[in-house]
């Protein structure tokens, strides 16, 4: 029975990580090669820009479209690579506990000689393989692209935000679970996440856009820990990323002990 759960998930998630594999690829395949064209007429790229709003650009990253890292930033890690991560995450969280509920599957789980704590904690293990592995798919091909493009951004600062990226779609995963472990759910599961990932999301855009009204808020949102530490630039930074992983781990708990203590009629 070691790790049983554990290989069950991973087993029964195949298709689904298929699946996203080849969305993540397929949607890096598409837009990376646009570098070129960037990179080479810096003049039209500036003049793109010039029609953006400054306070779009800014959320958006896109201030140097025209540089590797710039480009890069706008492209892949402010927006679209975190959305296909996090909603990768959050589908995935919510198979952990929410949606076998609601089907009738979790009452046989759980009749198996194995304790709840186990089982959230062999789900959420899960979740972070899943999750660790598309992260690695990602960083991959950007790698791939960045000296096949000849970008100029250090190799190691394209993991330091790779792994941002990973932490990130992995606190809105165990958000999920935690939900799950509460509620029983998946709809309710569904729903808190979204509203928590787009409005620390826009609380992100809106103070880096200048708005003071929610500039006090910023530190709430994982967002300013993944992005404004500047890691494709900078490197990795731990403190931000400690912060990220505190929360993890403080969601996980709350995964446990909540799920534990809910009667769900086993």
């Amino acid at each position: 029975m070691r790790l049983t759960l554990l290989r069950k998930a991973l087993r029964d998630d195949r298709r689904a990580i298929l699946g996203w594999t080849v969305g993540v690829a397929a949607f890096l395949l598409v837009y990376l090669p646009f570098y070129s064209e960037f990179a080479e007429d810096t003049a039209g790229a500036e003049e793109m820009l010039e029609v953006i709003p400054e306070g779009m650009r800014t959320a958006m990253g896109m201030q140097e479209l025209f540089t590797g890292a710039g480009f890069l930033e706008s492209m892949v890690f402010n927006l679209y690579g975190p959305l296909l991560l996090v909603v990768y995450a959050v589908v995935l969280g919510n198979r952990a506990i929410a949606v076998p509920e609601e089907s009738g599957r979790l009452d046989q789980l759980l009749a198996l000689p194995i304790s709840r704590q186990r089982y959230v904690h062999e789900r959420l293990a899960a979740l972070t393989i899943e999750v660790v592995y598309l992260t690695a798919v990602l960083c991959a091909i950007v790698l791939a692209f960045a000296v096949g493009l000849d970008m100029g951004v250090a190799l190691g600062n394209i993991v330091a935000i790779s792994v941002g990226v990973g932490l990130l779609a992995l606190l809105f995963g165990t958000l999920t679970v935690a939900v799950g472990g509460l509620s029983g759910s998946r709809g309710l599961g569904l729903t808190v996440t979204g509203a928590v990932a787009v409005g620390t999301y826009l609380v992100h855009v809106l103070s880096d856009a200048g708005a003071e009204l929610v500039e006090p808020l910023r530190w709430a949102s994982p967002f300013h820990y993944y992005l404004d530490a500047d890691p494709l630039r900078d490197g990795i930074p731990l403190g931000s990323y400690a912060v990220l992983l505190g929360v993890i781990i403080i969601l996980a708990v709350a995964a446990t002990v909540t799920f534990e203590r809910r009667d769900i009629g086993v």
